[in-house]
């Protein structure tokens, strides 16, 4: 009789289970007739029941295949999900239920990764890689990698696929390998596949194995410095060559790096501290080749030689008697002896200040001839082999700072030296008669009005400039100053860019002026100061010309009005933020350098004395700011919309020049006098701090308010006395530093409007909080190695004492993406009891992921991403002068108390403050998801009403103060904006 009941009993399982199927499929129909029916402006709990909706259609797995075209279109993913919020209780349920249904709907999510974004578009392919890398988790992961490997034969964003691949875990090692071997197999590597290969070798880490050498000469020579298969040192290229852990075979050509020889004169060379950072993970190895360099005839080289032991610390012993032999020599250049014996405390672990005392009138010297090398720029014979080499490579400093048109060189020079004045005015009128007649399109700040180029022609050579007067001729100079009147004669509804590069009227300015001394005035952001700058620059020249003073644009006021106006606009914008912290954008990556370019304008061709001297009084604590809070060169802290991983920064190659350290140079016209660097910067980059370890207690501008009144640009300003924080703690092997500000201030302001399908719908809009600033924290250690929290990969808030850090993504945030924590260059990784170790030799780092846990990616484990977004991250720092050893260092963190509910973290590191940090959490309700108070520190709340703007050993200056006081040991200087002058006391 079984036999029989065998069937049966199959026959009616396939009955029953067809039953449940289709009652699945019209349980399926339901729910998404209701889904596509959910209102955009919906109540919480019509949201609450959506979401258990979406829970329903995961639970049916793979059957629910049906559903994936409505979860996935515009209209509910983008729009019901939530097009501001960026993590609407909605959208995220979306996501597990695609989770869970599994294989069947990767080819949809795939078709995320090719969707258009950028401004002002939905950021569909970041949302397609968290859920692929969620789907990752699952069953699905083989049909994702295998969809992957294939896309890649033709998608044209190969290292967006290598990242996604990398972070789905090891499954796809195999593939990246391969994609690897045989890149670099090929014949002829060009520079793209180069490029491929040191992003692989990033994601590979030692497991590239000797594909790495591909993109690696045996030496650099003339011919291969100009393949650009073989250039590594652009932005962005050491760390993954770093990560890919390059063998000592390559020691010779990254020798030849730091080689200061006329074979490097060719390029802008930024690679002294990266080259440095690239042989510290070779263990030994490059010490006896470094030693040998500081018997290299030209002194840059022998700096950077002893500049890169020290960065090596006491694994360079070895190295002290060739120093020592460097810093007895008393005929060796000052700076090359300075270096030896920073290098020689460093390695020694002692202090480097009794080897200085040794050497008569140093700080003089080291100044003088600081600033000497700096002036290389402008000797004719530069100039004159760089036009020997290079046509188009912008060189002068005057172009790379301001625009860049590459032919305005040569002119430049010959107008300098009085020099053929008649080709080099014939060429400015003609590029006047172009710009005139619209035949060039100018380039600019996005009004496409202007050429700054051009601008720069009257401030050298026109009859009323300081510098080289009158050596335009009378109608190139007229054309000129026709051209400039236009560029500025601009009203708004003929603008083609940004409302805040509108050229400002004097109605503008009188609004403007008219503000409360609460508010800064200027914005000192990447664009506007430039624009800014500019427009008042050419009101300058116009305005000493009787032909154009009383001339009336189209709003009605006239230059010379227009100018008086922009005159105080400056006058009191620059003292503002040189007394509340400076600009919004600090330590950015990409973007500061645009800052600056708007400064030295001013400090280059303002005539007027107030404005002239605070542009150069700013610029001034700038560059002591940068210093004071650098290691090894390199920017530590806190940093603003800190792109590309934050660590380098385009004006790293500007401060080289202006120190005259060797990364190759910019041009200067000859008899130029240009900015130098003060005095304190100096010696702070040159021979160190005076402090073994300190704190940085700084303001950070960022609150903002928007005001009444119907202002041209827009209504949106910073506030000067922002409660926000740039803090920082230092030591001679690491700097730490974050960003602390008010996150319940980020919350925003209800609005209505109408969506794309001009319904009424409600949205968030932002009228009292801080800018999305894209903030940096972490810690960069002294051989250029960090440990980071990008804010690009969600945008966090974070508390900071001394050696302990804590930060969280909070809701809402401006950047979207995984949140991750970097580990870059030559650390050591361990981890235990949910800790991540970080061993760099003579300092150490803890991670501790504290809810949720985490997952590396594979193999190079440098990025590890949080299974909780709204993890709180800790970071807990420390030396091995304090720990004695790594595994002391270990013990400590791992017998500290930790606890974390769903409302705090409480921690108290050793040798560490007390850290209670209240928690945001991921819920719609703003009033909810915020915390209801500043976190703590030893039991007191978090005080972000400095009663100082800023405040270290080098730096400060108090609240109402018009005097910002530098010191270095000793010395103190005092910047007093009220009477715009600069004293040693």
């Amino acid at each position: 009789m079984i036999k029989y009941i065998i069937p049966v009993l199959t026959l009616t399982f396939v009955v029953a289970h067809g039953f449940v199927l289709a009652q699945e499929t019209d349980r399926l129909d339901e729910i998404l007739e209701e889904l596509k029916n959910y209102p955009v402006n919906a109540k919480e709990a019509q949201t609450a029941h959506a979401v258990g909706l979406l829970k329903e259609v995961g639970a049916m797995g793979s059957d629910a295949a049906k559903a994936v075209p409505l979860l996935l279109s515009e209209d509910f993913f983008l729009i019901k999900g939530g097009y501001t919020a960026k993590d609407n209780p909605l959208r995220l349920a979306t996501i597990d239920a695609l989770v869970k249904i599994g294989e069947p709907a990767v080819p949809a999510v795939m078709e995320m990764l090719e969707m258009p974004q950028g401004r002002n578009k939905f950021q569909w392919k970041d949302w397609g890689r968290i859920i692929l890398k969620q789907m990752a988790q699952t069953d699905s992961v083989d049909v994702i990698i295998s969809t992957l490997a294939e896309n890649l034969k033709s998608s044209k964003q190969k290292n967006e696929t290598y990242q996604l691949l990398a972070s789905l875990g090891p499954a796809s090692v195999p593939t990246l390998r391969e994609v690897a071997r045989t890149l670099a197999a090929k014949d002829n590597l060009s520079k793209a596949d180069a490029n491929e290969l040191r992003r692989l070798g990033n994601l590979l880490g030692g497991e590239v194995g000797s594909a790495i050498d591909a993109v690696f000469p045996e030496r650099y020579t003339e011919e291969t410095w100009e393949n650009d298969r073989y250039w590594i040192h652009y932005r962005g290229g050491w760390y993954p060559l770093a990560q890919a852990r390059p063998g000592p075979q390559h020691i010779p050509a990254l020798l030849d790096l730091i080689r200061n020889e006329a074979l490097n004169k060719t390029r802008y060379y930024e690679g002294v501290r990266y080259v440095g950072m690239i042989l510290s993970t070779m263990s030994d190895a490059p010490i006896a080749p470094l030693a040998e360099t500081l018997k290299d005839p030209n002194p840059e080289t022998r700096w950077a030689a002893a500049f890169i032991l020290a960065m090596f610390g006491q694994e360079a012993r070895a190295a002290v008697p060739a120093l020592q032999e460097s810093f007895e020599n008393e005929d060796e250049a000052i700076e090359v002896r300075v270096a030896a014996a920073r290098a020689i405390g460093t390695i020694t672990n002692t202090e480097s200040a009794a080897l200085y005392q040794r050497i008569p009138q140093l700080q003089e010297r080291l100044v003088a001839a600081t600033r000497e090398r700096s002036r290389f720029g402008q000797s004719e014979e530069a100039w004159k082999a760089h036009f020997a080499s290079s046509t188009t490579d912008v060189r002068a400093r005057q172009l790379a700072l301001y625009n860049r048109t590459p032919q305005a060189e040569k002119p430049i020079f010959d107008l300098a030296l009085g020099d053929d004045l008649e080709a080099a005015n014939q060429w400015v009128r003609e590029f006047a008669q172009a710009h005139l007649t619209g035949e060039i399109e100018a380039k600019s700040f996005g009004d496409g009005k202007m050429s700054e180029d051009l601008n720069l022609f009257l401030h050298l050579f026109g009859r009323a400039s300081r510098h080289f007067p009158g050596r335009l001729e009378a109608d190139v100079e007229q054309a000129a100053k026709e051209y400039g009147f236009r560029s500025v004669d601009i009203l708004p509804a003929e603008h083609h860019g940004k409302p805040r590069y509108i050229p400002k009227s004097s109605d503008d300015l009188d609004q403007i002026l008219a503000l409360d001394e609460s508010i800064c005035i200027a914005e000192f952001t990447n664009g506007p100061l430039r624009s800014d700058a500019q427009h008042y620059l050419i009101l300058q020249i116009l305005q000493n010309d009787p032909a154009f003073r009383d001339r009336r644009f189209k709003t009605g006021d006239t230059v010379s009005e227009r100018y008086e106006r922009f005159t105080s606009f400056f006058q009191r914008g620059l003292k503002e933020w040189a007394l509340h912290g400076m600009w919004v954008e600090l330590g950015s990556s990409n973007y500061e350098y645009k800052t600056y370019r708007g400064l030295f304008l001013l400090l280059d061709f303002a005539k007027d004395p107030v404005v002239a001297a605070r542009a150069r009084m700013l610029m001034d604590l700038a560059l002591i700011e940068i210093e004071q809070i650098s290691i090894s060169g390199l920017r530590g802290g806190s940093k603003s919309r800190a792109k590309d991983g934050g660590l380098d920064s385009r004006f790293n190659r500007y401060l080289a020049m202006l120190y005259g350290e060797h990364h190759g140079y910019m041009l200067e016209p000859p008899g130029f006098e240009g900015y130098r660097p003060p005095v304190p910067a100096v010696l702070l980059r040159r021979l160190g701090p005076t402090e073994k370890t300190y704190e940085i207690i700084n303001r950070h501008p960022g609150e903002t308010i928007v005001t009444q009144g119907p202002m041209t640009q827009g209504n949106g300003f910073h506030i000067t006395r922002s409660r926000s924080v740039n803090y920082a703690w230092c030591t001679p092997e690491y700097v730490t530093g974050s960003s602390m500000f008010d996150v319940r201030f980020w919350p925003e302001v209800e609005k209505t409007r109408k969506n794309r399908k001009n319904e009424i719908q409600t949205y968030m809009d932002r009228q009292f909080g801080y800018a999305p600033l894209g903030r940096w924290s972490g810690v960069i250690f002294r051989d250029a190695s960090a440990v980071f929290l990008e804010a690009y990969t969600g945008e966090k808030w974070n508390l900071q004492s001394g050696d302990v850090m804590v930060a969280q993504r909070f809701p809402d945030s401006y950047y979207a993406g995984d949140a991750k924590v970097d580990f870059v260059g030559s650390l050591k990784i361990e981890e235990e009891d949910g800790w991540v170790f970080v061993d760099n030799d003579d300092a150490y780092a803890a991670v501790r992921i504290a809810r949720g846990g985490y997952n590396w990616n594979e193999p190079a484990r440098q990025q590890l991403y949080l299974q909780d977004q709204y993890s709180p991250i800790l970071i807990q720092t420390g030396r091995r002068a304090v720990y004695e050893s790594f595994e002391g260092f270990q013990n400590a963190i791992l017998a500290a108390p930790l606890t974390i509910t769903g409302d705090a973290l409480d921690f108290t590191g050793p040798n560490s403050s007390r850290i209670e940090f209240f928690l945001c959490k991921d819920l719609e309700s703003f009033d909810e998801a915020y915390p209801q108070s500043l976190p703590q520190i030893d039991g007191v709340e978090l005080d972000l009403n400095l009663t100082h703007n800023y405040q270290s050993p080098y730096l400060n200056n108090e609240v109402g103060s018009d005097v910002v006081t530098v010191s270095y040991g000793d010395r103190v200087w005092e910047y007093d904006f009220a009477n715009n002058t600069v004293t040693e006391k």
